[in-house]
């Protein structure tokens, strides 16, 4: 008897451990660094996909720094011809850095052994850059609506396709996890539609979206089979590879951004006025909730899918379970939270402010 009443204690314990011990290791959150000297508005923080490095850029710094993950700057990654760094992307194989750094320019920076490779990649600024998953190929695209193309190049930096057919600013640029498939959004003042192309940059389809907001926000399912896309100001739409629209999730405000989880069970959105919202794959909504203050500037699912995290202009990131209960909110900066970014074995979160700080989060 005594046994099995011992069996039945460890067993109950066993299962409170195993249901809140997320909600115990997040309880004991702290702020492990805070990375400062910046001199202008973060635009982006991004982990390299081994864990090892923390990328950063600020907006007129003209360049891209490397720390350690417990705050140690590392390099300064920087160029003469540098201007504005708008964006930058890690290869999949954490060995290269492609950045956006001036005036049409594009740059391949080699971490191992410092080398860069600048090109001239379009007639205006590049805004939006985009690694195959096999990091064999890098997709770009300019902010000029003169300039509609995609262009495709080597690791090398060799051009190997111009994609063309759109007829205004491209926005968005998206691989599918499979890499067999790159989707490309538009704006909607001429254009406002999405297409797909092959690897190769061969047009396979294009999706024509009733939209009246740019068509810039693209995100696959971890398994290539549907793609979602902010629709319109007020709705996010589910699209199959086969250009089928499965289903239009309406909201009342902007969808500013949204991320699936791991297992592609779930879409995570953050609108403005602060709402977070969950769905399941099929577009039904599981959770909304309107706990922070301003917008949601970004949501990301953290790898092992255990949780997201909603950051906002209010200053505060909100850190939720994978069936979107609330768990903690991540207090410090600021200003206006603009990029946040999970390590690959999501034990940390960095964030980047308009408050000129990026904050590493010890989560686990």
């Amino acid at each position: 008897m005594t046994k099995k009443i011992l069996l039945a204690c460890g067993l109950l314990i066993g299962s409170l451990i195993m249901w809140f011990g997320i909600g115990w290791y997040i309880n004991d959150v702290i702020s492990s660094r805070k990375l400062e000297g910046f001199k202008d508005d973060l635009v982006k923080v991004a982990w390299s996909p081994d864990g090892k490095i923390l990328a950063t850029a600020a907006k007129t710094e003209r360049s891209i720094r490397l720390w350690s993950p417990d705050g140690k700057l590392i390099d300064t990654i920087t160029d003469p011809d540098w201007y504005v760094v708008y964006d930058f992307v890690w290869s999949p194989d954490s060995k290269l850095i492609a950045a956006a750094p001036d005036y049409r320019g594009l740059a391949i920076v080699n971490i191992e052994n410092k080398t860069t490779i600048k090109l001239i990649s379009h007639t205006a600024s590049v805004r939006t850059l985009a690694w195959s998953p096999n990091g064999k190929t890098l997709a770009t695209a300019s902010s000029d609506y003169k300039d509609n193309t995609v262009r495709l190049w080597s690791k090398d930096g060799n051009l190997l396709a111009t994609l063309e057919g759109h007829i205004d600013t491209v926005t968005g640029l998206a691989w599918s996890p499979d890499g067999k498939i790159l989707a490309s959004g538009s704006s909607n003042i001429r254009d406002g539609t999405v297409k797909l192309w092959t690897g190769t940059g061969e047009l396979i389809t294009t999706l024509n979206v009733d939209q009246s907001n740019d068509a810039g926000s693209l995100s696959w399912s971890p398994d290539s089979k549907i793609l979602a896309m902010a629709a319109s100001e007020s709705s996010v739409g589910l699209w199959s590879r086969e250009n089928n629209l499965l289903d239009t999730i309406r909201v009342p405000e902007i969808v500013a951004s949204f991320a699936w989880s791991p297992d592609g069970t779930k879409l995570v959105g953050g609108s403005s006025g602060g709402t977070m919202r969950l769905w399941d794959r099929q577009g039904k909504l599981l959770v909304q909730d309107k706990r922070q203050k301003y917008d949601v500037s970004q949501v990301a699912w953290s790898p092992d899918g255990q949780m997201f995290a909603s950051a906002s202009w209010d200053s505060t990131i909100q850190i939720w379970d994978s069936n979107g209960s609330f768990i903690k909110a991540l207090e410090g900066h600021k200003e206006n939270i603009e990029t946040i970014s999970w390590s690959p074995d999501s034990t940390k979160l960095a964030s980047g402010s308009r408050d000129r700080t990026v904050r590493i989060w010890k989560i686990k």
